[in-house]
C-alpha cells in the first residue's frame, strides 16, 4: 500500500479505530434494529427460550442420573397400565425426549397466550413433533406430521391476511 493510499484510507475513516463503521455514523449497520431488539428484551420479564432449554438440560440430567443409579429399573411395562407403559419401556432417552417435548409444548402455549412472548411457533411445533415421536419411538410418523403442520400453518397465514 502506497503512502498516498494510506493517507486516503485514513482520511475516509476506513482505518480508524473501531473498524470501517463507527457507532456515531448514520450508516452503521443494524443500529436501529439492535435498539428495537434491546427494547423488546427489556419488556419481557425473562428469556423464555433460555428458561425452557435450561429446564430441558436439567430434566435430561435428572433422568440420566436416575437411570445410572438404577431408579428407573423398577419402571417396567408390567408396573403400568399398557397405555402408559410404552415410554417407560424404551429407557432413559425416551423419557428425556418426552420431557423435552412437553417443555417445548408448554413454551408454545405460553407464546400463544402471553402477548409479551408472542411470536411464530411453527419451529417449536415441529420440535415437539420430533421429540415426542422420538420419545414414543414412532419415527415413521415424523415427516408426515411435519408436512401437515406446515400446510396448516400456510393456510392459517393465508386466512389471516384476507
Amino acid at each position: 500500500m502506497s503512502e498516498q493510499d494510506e493517507v486516503n484510507s485514513t482520511e475516509s475513516g476506513w482505518m480508524q479505530e473501531g473498524g470501517p463503521f463507527l457507532e456515531s455514523e448514520p450508516h452503521a449497520p443494524n443500529a436501529a434494529s439492535r435498539q428495537r431488539r434491546s427494547d423488546r428484551r427489556r419488556d419481557r420479564p425473562f428469556n423464555l427460550d433460555r428458561l425452557v432449554w435450561a429446564l430441558a438440560l436439567m430434566w435430561a440430567g435428572m433422568v440420566l442420573l436416575a437411570a445410572r443409579l438404577g431408579l428407573l429399573d423398577g419402571l417396567t411395562p408390567e408396573t403400568f397400565d399398557p397405555a402408559w407403559a410404552l415410554p417407560f419401556a424404551r429407557g432413559a432417552w425416551s423419557l428425556i425426549f418426552l420431557g423435552v417435548g412437553l417443555l417445548v409444548g408448554i413454551e408454545i402455549l405460553v407464546r400463544l397466550l402471553v402477548p409479551v412472548y408472542r411470536r411464530n411457533v411453527l419451529g417449536y411445533v415441529i420440535l415437539v413433533i420430533v421429540f415426542i415421536s422420538l420419545g414414543l419411538s414412532i419415527t415413521d410418523l415424523i415427516w408426515p406430521l411435519i408436512l401437515i403442520v406446515i400446510g396448516v400453518t400456510l393456510l392459517w397465514r393465508q386466512r389471516a391476511r384476507t
